[in-house]
């Protein structure tokens, strides 16, 4: 049995004096619980009526009700009474509905723990890189895995929308800011209010949202400034027509005195469809005040499609306001994009279908590694780049959508070893097209022409890929500028026009020299590559035409078709190279061999060129002596003939 101390029975008797009044109580456990006290013991249990526990998250607060609730006087940190004729909190503290507070405890909870998860990576990497430098130097590949570890840990914001003193730019009567555009799934359906908070949910969240305007201009107060967030399909809900036929998206005197809005304020109709979209709330500037804050809120979404925020003003006066927070924006599944969120799973895909790929390859490159050409090791290297560049994107995509935050570092190296795949993949390609390894022995004085072509593609795709890529923030179909696309489309087409040219004059030298085995190779790949420059035509003008009919992103379901196509065509070119190239006990049968003919080395498509001087027809010796000596692949062909 435990009896009551001193300290114990002056604590409960303090206690008195509270009774039928209203407490703040602060728990071992951090918890503040609110209520009217009406009973307690020698031991401080209290007994609190009408008790509810405040949960407070920056600038947003919420009283979750608990009824009549007994709190054991061990957990007691403070017991304080409350004014009630003053307020209990700050006036910029918003209260929030129960789910709203815990999607914002969430969000609080998956940044320490992200934050925890990077200190604790860091430090390890840190402590490995001094106390296991000496191990690295043993494999190069550990120290690159290293090199993409560090460089993971550089982010960018990405499915948090961050706006860093963004200028509102000038849209026929109004000043705009674009906010960001993501296509969303719908929350998943039959839950309540307080079960929200689920992993189930999607939802647009403003986080601190602030306009601010410079300090020479505050002396007036001012219009609205809107935050408005519609579906794509609603967007003729949002301006109307002024007179004279143009379009306007703030009200108009004209249009004020028709009575259909008022006069400075942003037009907007209720979406037939949800009378509660679009979503349209505001704040505006007083006299001497600098800086309005929007108020912190979540806004779930409860329909599937293509969300666009806009920030809005209609006051000439607040040309120099700028916007300063963040948004949050959330899919079911996580924070990826709806638009993006299907290239997580085909990259994965892509991932396993080049590890079946190599495992073929590398198992026939370990069985005869004696007869490796030099083309096979080329092909080596993209498929491994290839598997390295699947594996990098699907890591990017599944931390993003896990943290909604993309690793800048890893996207780096995704969009660099896919640069460099492109780029010796075509190379690859060209040097075949020429004979390389095959009718030549070397390129002779077109390799600096074929290194230069090379270098700049890889330059050019480089910059390209990471004006798309790189700190992707909007679901849009892309950042890129016609000035970056241009040049990436120009050497391409050049490269094929080389490449068809190249495979002429080598089918020539093959046909002319009667290598049928060679000849027979080089016919199925020309036929190969004939067939995916036909494909890729044919895609590039569905491409087009899926564009122009798509202005406003409303097929964003179906977008991610379009890159996933490009590297679906890009592997099949590559399966159809390791099929005809494979490494094999006869590999040396396509290697290029000596045969005395110098001058069919130096692109002589004709043997006429080396006719000797003319001599009796007697002495002609028929055409296959003549060649006698080719190869003993070609040798067998002749014979068979």
């Amino acid at each position: 049995m435990s009896w009551a101390g001193p300290e114990d029975i002056h604590l409960s008797t303090s206690l008195a004096s509270y009774l039928d009044k209203k407490l703040l109580v602060l728990l071992r456990d951090g918890r503040k619980l609110l209520g009217i006290l009406r009973s307690f013991d020698q031991f401080a249990n209290a007994v609190l009526e009408g008790a509810c526990e405040r949960v407070i998250v920056g600038e947003l607060y919420c009283d979750m009700p608990l009824g009549l609730y007994v709190i054991r006087g061990e957990n007691v940190v403070l017991i304080g009474e409350l004014d009630l004729e003053r307020e209990e909190l700050p006036p910029h503290m918003t209260r929030v509905s129960p789910a709203e507070i815990k999607r914002a405890q969430k969000a609080e909870r998956e940044a320490s723990d992200l934050k925890g998860t990077m200190r604790k990576r860091m430090e390890s990497i840190i402590f490995r890189t001094i106390i296991g430098f000496p191990v690295l130097r043993f494999s190069t590949m550990s120290s690159v895995l290293a090199l993409l570890v560090v460089l993971s840990f550089v982010c960018v914001e990405a499915s948090v929308h961050d706006y860093a003193a963004v200028k509102f730019a000038a849209k026929g009567n109004a000043f705009v800011v674009h906010g960001g555009s993501e296509g969303i799934y719908y929350s998943v359906p039959g839950r309540n209010e307080t079960d929200i908070s689920a992993d189930g949910d999607s939802f647009i969240r403003f986080d601190k949202v602030t306009f601010r305007r410079a300090r020479d201009y505050t002396n007036f107060s001012s219009g609205l400034v809107h935050a408005i967030i519609f579906e794509v399909e609603d967007r003729e809900t949002i301006g109307g027509s002024a007179y004279g036929g143009q379009r306007a998206v703030c009200c108009t005197g004209d249009l004020a005195k028709l009575g259909v809005c008022k006069e400075g304020e942003v037009i907007h109709r209720p979406s037939p469809k949800n009378p509660d979209w679009p979503q349209v709330f505001g704040v505006s500037f007083d006299v001497n005040e600098e800086i309005t804050t929007l108020p912190s809120k979540s806004i779930e979404i409860t329909r599937t499609g293509m969300y666009n925020l806009y920030f809005i003003h209609c006051d000439v006066r607040l040309e120099n306001v700028v916007v300063e927070g963040k948004t949050v924006w959330k899919n079911p599944n996580g924070y990826l994009p709806g638009r993006m969120a299907p290239l997580m799973k085909f990259y994965g895909l892509m991932s396993f279908a080049f590890v079946l790929l190599g495992l073929f390859w590398f198992s026939q490159y370990a069985r005869f590694w004696r007869e490796v050409l030099p083309l096979q090791n080329c092909i080596t290297l993209v498929i491994t780049l290839g598997m390295l560049e699947m594996a990098l994107w699907y890591f990017d995509y599944a931390e993003f959508n896990e943290n909604g935050i993309r690793p800048t570092g890893i996207t780096l190296w995704a969009v660099t070893f896919g640069a460099i795949k492109r780029t010796v993949a075509r190379l690859i390609i060209l040097m075949v097209s020429m004979g390389y390894g095959v009718v030549r022995p070397t390129l002779g004085g077109i390799t600096s022409k074929v290194v230069m072509l090379g270098a700049t593609f890889f330059v050019a795709s480089e910059v390209l890929e990471m004006v798309e890529n790189v700190g992707a923030v909007s679901d849009l179909s892309g950042k890129a500028r016609l000035f970056l696309v241009l040049p990436v489309a120009v050497l391409d087409a050049f490269f094929i026009l080389w490449i068809f040219s190249s495979l002429s004059a080598t089918l020539k030298k093959l046909q002319a020299r009667r290598m049928l085995i060679k000849l027979d190779i080089y016919r199925k790949f020309t036929n190969a590559l004939a067939v995916a420059v036909i494909v890729s035509v044919g895609w590039i003008c569905y491409e087009l035409y899926f564009k122009s009919k798509d202005i406003y992103n409303e097929q964003w379901q179906n977008a991610w078709i379009i890159p996933a196509f490009w590297q679906v065509l890009s592997f099949s070119v590559l399966c159809v190279i390791c099929a005809l190239w494979a490494p094999s006990q006869n590999s040396m049968r396509y290697t290029y061999s000596d045969d005395g003919n110098e001058e069919f080395d130096r692109d002589d498509t004709s043997l006429t060129l080396i006719k000797p001087s003319p001599i009796p027809s007697k002495d002609v010796r028929p055409v296959p002596e003549a060649r006698s000596l080719d190869v003993d692949g070609d040798l067998e062909e002749d014979k068979t003939e």
